[in-house]
């Protein structure tokens, strides 16, 4: 049995390239499904707030709405609340005039990620829309500070490796019998890991907040932000973590010797409870059904934390235990473990990576895949340490492992922070988009075009026409087509209605992205039909 320890050491690390990303970072970030305005839309009437549609949960007291006229001055915002349903942020509006305004906008979803964007509409007819430039001159939206983001990395990093000091060392020195739990560096590991549980959930707690509200080292110092934290699903699991480390670390000074049912019973129950805060606030909470995929999570931190914590016990044990008596049981029982955590921990980390990330099919294309492949170089590396250290234990027995032992325990600490800057990345890429402005002319009309928000599937089309010499006199009738003629699909046709005088609105469907044209028939009164058309490139 012994020889198969360092089999399963390397399978540890082999499988930690998939160790926390399923728990951390391969969900894909809340995306805006609708808007009220639309994007690029043009309206008779003024709105009277403004309402961003999600496809996922979103924290409303972490949300900023930002709203400028034409000339890029700002506009007064209510403060935003919550919609019809946790999906949905709103904010009232003051009465606005004829003219072009952009909309800037910032929240987080429910598993803690900040997402942004904006999008242009105008109020009235007059005048052509050219959202595209009027949010460039903008600017971006805001975004917080490097040091913040770097961090609030560094935080989360810290925050795992004392969950794996503590409940993974932890679990060992209990489990692995009197001569284990009472060495000197065991203690010292679950001390220094409850330590840095500690530190990691606070700094992540008020980093978040800066992170969220996209301000400065400055902004983690802010009572108002941490008040803010404290209405949201991360913050309030991030505070409850705090907690529960105190109450292990009551536990801890009790002694790792405690061998009474009532004290195992709580260290369980505390450990467990710790583990779910951070899936709960992870990836898993935004994932359907939830409750399922955070259990899921749950059982695959537990298994890192058997392999992993195992591997930093027996790595920082002195060379002395290594050639007692003692160690032979002891690694014989993480052998044993390892057999069933090394499964359990590539079936549900290959699984919640698959389901998650939308399959591997493009991974170079994002910041998260990109890093994905960094790990798996490192972690075939670790396999051949695990291939070597097989060797030795077969040849040399268990004191010539204790040095590859110990690197593969540093190699999945390094791991864990290549995953830690995972977490602010998403698997999937953003659906790509490019709205259209144009002035379409012919038989003396003119008709400004605007579509939004310019992407496969769902968009929104507004079309206002200006007959011959300027005239007011309202049009007849408009009607629209699209059609891929470089694909030979059929003609589409799109339904207009008119939302005013020589003002017409619909909705159109784009199936795949490639330059499709687009026809305008505007019927001008006394049998004068005029064809205006243009192509629309859609990403």
């Amino acid at each position: 049995m012994k020889r198969h320890s360092l089999t399963l050491s390397a399978l540890v690390l082999t499988l930690g390239a998939s160790v926390v990303a399923p728990a951390a970072a391969v969900f894909a970030h809340a995306g805006l499904d609708s808007s009220t305005p639309a994007a690029n839309s043009v309206l008779e009437t003024a709105p009277t707030d403004i309402v961003l549609d999600f496809d996922e949960t979103v924290e409303v007291s972490l949300a900023q709405i930002e709203v400028y006229d034409g000339s890029g001055d700002a506009v007064t915002v209510g403060t935003p609340r919550r919609g019809a349903d946790e999906t949905i942020i709103t904010a009232p509006l003051p009465t606005l005039g004829e003219g072009l305004y952009g909309v800037v906008w910032r929240t987080s979803s429910v598993d803690g990620h900040a997402v942004s964007g904006s999008f242009a509409f105008q109020v009235g007819t007059a005048g052509g829309l050219d959202p595209e430039a009027f949010l460039d001159s903008l600017g971006s939206t805001p975004e917080a500070s490097s040091a913040v983001r770097w961090l609030h990395t560094t935080a989360r990093w810290i925050a795992f490796v004392g969950l794996v000091l503590l409940i993974g060392a932890g679990m060992w020195a209990v489990w692995s019998g009197a001569a284990l739990r009472l060495l000197t560096s065991t203690i010292r590991l679950t001390w220094t890991g409850w330590v840095l549980l500690w530190v990691g959930s606070v700094l992540t707690f008020v980093l978040h907040g800066a992170e969220a509200h996209a301000g400065g080292l400055g902004q983690a110092f802010d009572p108002h932000a941490w008040n803010d934290m404290l209405s949201t699903r991360t913050g309030v699991l991030i505070v409850l973590r705090m907690v529960l480390a105190v109450a292990l670390g009551l536990l801890l000074s009790l002694g790792l010797h405690r061998s009474d049912r009532l004290w195992r019973i709580s260290a369980v129950v505390a450990a467990l409870m710790t583990l779910m805060t951070f899936s709960g606030a992870g990836h898993a909470s935004s994932a359907e059904p939830a409750l399922l995929w955070q259990l899921v999570d749950l059982v695959h931190l537990a298994g890192v934390l058997v392999w992993v914590g195992g591997l930093v016990v027996f790595g920082a044990a002195a060379t002395e235990w290594y050639e007692g008596d003692e160690s032979a049981p002891a690694i014989a029982r993480f052998s044993r473990w390892s057999t069933v955590a090394v499964p359990v921990v590539a079936v549900t980390g290959v699984v919640t990576a698959r389901e998650y990330s939308d399959g591997f099919s493009d991974v170079t294309a994002t910041g998260w895949g990109r890093v994905l492949l960094v790990k798996v170089v490192l972690v075939a590396v670790l396999v051949g340490v695990g291939g070597v250290s097989r060797w030795m234990l077969r040849h040399h027995g268990a004191a010539s492992i204790r040095r590859t032992v110990l690197a593969e325990a540093v190699a999945g600490i390094l791991v864990l922070a290549l995953v830690a800057g995972m977490v602010g990345e998403s698997p999937r890429q953003p659906t790509p988009s490019r709205s259209y402005a144009g002035q379409l002319a012919a038989g003396g009309l003119i008709a400004a075009v605007s579509i939004g928000p310019g992407q496969v599937g769902s968009n929104e089309i507004h079309v206002v026409i200006t007959p011959q010499g300027g005239s007011i006199e309202p049009v007849v009738s408009a009607e629209a087509r699209i059609s891929d003629v470089a694909a030979g699909r059929p003609a589409s046709p799109v339904a207009l209605v008119a939302e005013g005088p020589n003002h017409y609105s619909g909705s159109l469907t784009f199936p795949v992205s490639g330059d499709w044209l687009l026809e305008v028939i505007v019927d001008a009164g006394s049998g004068q039909a005029v064809l205006l058309s243009t192509t629309v490139t859609i990403p």
